[in-house]
């Protein structure tokens, strides 16, 4: 045998042995990851760790911020509470369970707490409230709430078990707490969004459902006859006001809502104002008209909150603060001056357009409207139907606002001799809305809409009786006009129904403006039809800014911009004498 052979089986029995040898088993895969899913590590980039792709959480999981908010963590230290993590379990399924422990100088409690981490919608295991010096846990079935300086004492639950059959369903999704009403909270009850009243000691008062209002506080999906929720939405930033009625006001996702415990009534609000210091938030909430049309001369128009580490102050708004709205330029850079001793704050900025002062002890609010030159839109300027008739004044929008299609702006008046610049009012809404401000002569302007009209002296803006009634009827107003000459007053208008006046009106209808003049007494001289039809803006029936003079009214669709046919653009010259009506398309 030569040396070569030798070697090569040599070799061969090598391989045969290594063959043939008992195989070490392979290591098993966790229960809640794959090895195909383990991604290729990235030491040199730090980033917060997989849930899906780990067994065992890291110590990032273990920071109570994971869980509660900077919010709700900061309440808890001012009444000297804190948090920790403990006996957190491995990662499985993408849920795990620990302990949130609460510790002050009397004692410390423990809330067992089973977490999902959701991919879309982050963690789902229930929430912490807090108020001057309680804070309470949450798991949707259970509620317990503490006092700070008293830990080593039992929790008080509140208690849902004399609810009817009907409603014995109850899942909590927060709580607040009121000296007028007790503890309340959000709650759904056989999945209908309700709030819950309990007394002191955690007894039920009364459970009422939202009035003609679902899904506020939960995503639900119907299938059939069965109706499941797929997640709860998070309620926050509850706050009782004590009113006569009880209202609750609280925010849902970005929203903000009013609940009236009288009523069942939910209403919308917006939150124009939110400021911090050390020592108190200041916040301020502008109603919607359904709420505030609730009371005379609509004086709950706005609730101011002042929240101190002793507690929270609210105050009511009433007249002028209807004109607070974003289209002011509200943002989060503006600046504030405030002095938490005598509850008074004062918001001022070039970019706020306005000097505000809010006295919360005197419910008093005064402002200073900051608008400058190159914030009038410059198109007006230019347009003659804009200008008073002696050529002193210009109406001019300004500082436009809005998102997709609805825009709001403010309709000033600018004085060309003196360069001031009056707000006259805020118009807009969905397509930039239906309000028109036109002259009427050197010394007095219209404000309208189709709800009604007002009459205002140049000079100030004070408001004026109406030279008389309209007697319309149920009217919409599309155009209102003066002769100073003759005094007569032309008003441009038809019988439209809610529905037929919005945004889906039907270009084929067959519905016409009609003209009626009066005299200055209000005796009506003429009503007659135009035979013009009716023209479809952006959001709406078309407005118009009327001129009369020496027995011709003029009227047309100056607005290209805004229009939402301009192919559908024209002027119109009625000859009263004759009733003639000339039109020419632009």
């Amino acid at each position: 045998m030569t040396r070569r052979r030798w070697v090569s089986l040599l070799l061969a029995a090598l391989l045969l042995f290594a063959s043939c040898a008992p195989k070490e088993p392979p290591e098993a895969p966790s229960e809640s990851v794959s090895p195909a899913s383990v991604p290729a590590a990235e030491p040199e980039e730090e980033s917060k760790p997989d849930p899906e792709n780990q067994t065992m959480l890291g110590e990032e999981y273990r920071d109570p911020s994971w869980y509660l908010s900077e919010e709700t963590l900061s309440l808890l230290e001012k009444q000297g509470v804190s948090v920790s993590v403990e006996e957190m379990s491995p990662l499985k399924n993408r849920t795990f369970t620990m302990s949130l422990t609460f510790s002050d100088k009397s004692g410390s409690v423990s809330f067992p707490v089973r977490v999902k981490l959701d991919p879309d919608n982050g963690l789902e295991w229930g929430g912490i409230s807090a108020g001057k010096d309680w804070f309470a846990f949450y798991n949707y079935y259970d509620l317990n709430i503490c006092h700070s300086g008293k830990l080593d004492q039992p929790p008080l639950k509140l208690d849902t078990s004399t609810l009817s059959r009907k409603n014995k369903n109850s899942i909590f999704l927060g709580v607040a707490y009121s000296v007028q009403m007790g503890w309340v909270a959000p709650m759904l009850l056989d999945g209908k969004d309700a709030f819950g009243f309990f007394r002191e000691d955690g007894s039920l008062e009364e459970a009422i459902e939202l009035k003609e209002q679902e899904s506020i506080f939960a995503d639900q999906y119907v299938s059939g006859a069965d109706v499941y929720v797929t997640r709860f939405r998070e309620v926050k930033n509850l706050s009782p006001v004590p009113l006569e009625d009880g209202y609750v006001l609280f925010q849902r996702s970005s929203s903000f809502y009013i609940f009236s415990k009288a009523t069942g009534e939910l209403f919308l609000c917006d939150q124009l104002i939110r400021q911090k210091q050390d020592r108190a938030t200041i916040s301020l909430y502008r109603f919607d008209g359904l709420f505030s049309g609730r009371f005379p001369q609509n004086d709950h128009i706005a609730l101011c909150i002042w929240d101190e580490k002793d507690g929270r102050s609210f105050s009511f708004f009433t007249g002028g603060v209807a004109n607070l709205h974003p289209c002011f330029g509200w943002n989060e850079d503006f600046a504030c001056d405030w002095s938490p001793d005598d509850h008074r704050i004062t918001v001022f900025g070039e970019d706020t357009r306005v000097h505000l002062t809010m006295d919360f002890e005197a419910k008093k609010l005064e402002w200073e409207y900051l608008l400058r030159l190159e914030d009038l839109d410059q198109r007006y300027f230019e347009d003659p139907s804009y200008r008073s008739p002696d050529g002193r004044y210009i109406l001019a929008r300004a500082c436009p606002d809005g998102g997709g299609d609805v825009l709001y702006w403010l309709e000033t008046l600018y004085d060309t001799v003196t360069g001031e610049i009056q707000v006259v009012t805020i118009s807009g809404g969905m397509y930039g809305g239906q309000g028109i401000v036109s002259f009427v002569d050197e010394s007095r302007l219209w404000v309208h809409d189709y709800d009604g009209v007002q009459l205002y002296r140049i000079d100030g803006l004070e408001p004026l009786p109406l030279p008389f009634p309209l007697e319309l009827g149920e009217a919409y107003l599309f155009g209102l006009g003066y002769d100073q000459r003759a005094g007569q007053y032309a008003v441009l208008y038809e019988n439209v129904t809610d529905e037929e006046s919005g945004f889906y009106y039907s270009r084929n209808s067959t519905d016409t403006y009609r003209l009626a003049v009066y005299s200055e007494n209000g005796t009506q001289l003429m009503d007659f039809d135009t035979g013009i039809p009716l023209q479809s803006g952006m959001g709406g029936l078309s407005r118009f800014s009327l001129a009369v003079e020496d027995g011709v009214v003029t009227f047309g669709n100056y607005d290209r911009f805004y229009d939402y046919d301009t192919s559908k653009s024209y002027t119109c010259r009625i000859l009263l004498d004759t009733q003639t009506v000339e039109r020419k398309d632009l």
